[in-house]
């Protein structure tokens, strides 16, 4: 964090700041406070998907404390814009497949499970993977 306080004395604009404040709350456990820092830096700079995918953990971990289904659509929209920039991104498709199987409709996580297996099914959490396929 001192490193990242000295960075925004030298350069308050920069993105890069924004987004490892961001990382750090989030890794104290501060959902929040990271989201704060972590849209601050996609004012900066909208086209870093790995910003992208920094706040919806973010918002999936305050989704998995608070069951506010509003933060889990958050969650997938970041994924999605994410997923936008970088399209062939295994990490992104398996990160949306655990997104949607938090909802009563599978579908949307199935498609995104034959996405991510397309490119590396290592990408998909095997618990998420029985659940979507039933297997034992």
């Amino acid at each position: 964090m001192l490193r990242f306080n000295q960075a925004w004395l030298l350069d308050s604009l920069n993105a890069g700041v924004y987004w490892g404040f961001g990382n750090i709350l989030g890794m104290q456990s501060d959902f929040e406070g990271s989201i704060k820092y972590l849209r601050k830096s996609i004012e900066i700079e909208p086209d870093n998907s790995k910003v992208w995918q920094s706040i919806s953990t973010s918002y999936a971990q305050l989704y998995l404390k608070t069951k506010d289904e509003e933060l889990l659509h958050k969650t997938v929209d970041c994924l999605k814009k994410s997923l936008e920039l970088e399209p062939k991104n295994a990490q992104i498709l398996g990160k949306l497949t655990g997104a949607y199987s938090y909802f009563a409709q599978k579908d949307s996580a199935l498609r995104y499970l034959e996405m991510t297996d397309e490119i590396d099914p290592k990408m998909v959490n095997p618990e998420i993977r029985r659940i979507l396929t039933n297997k034992k």
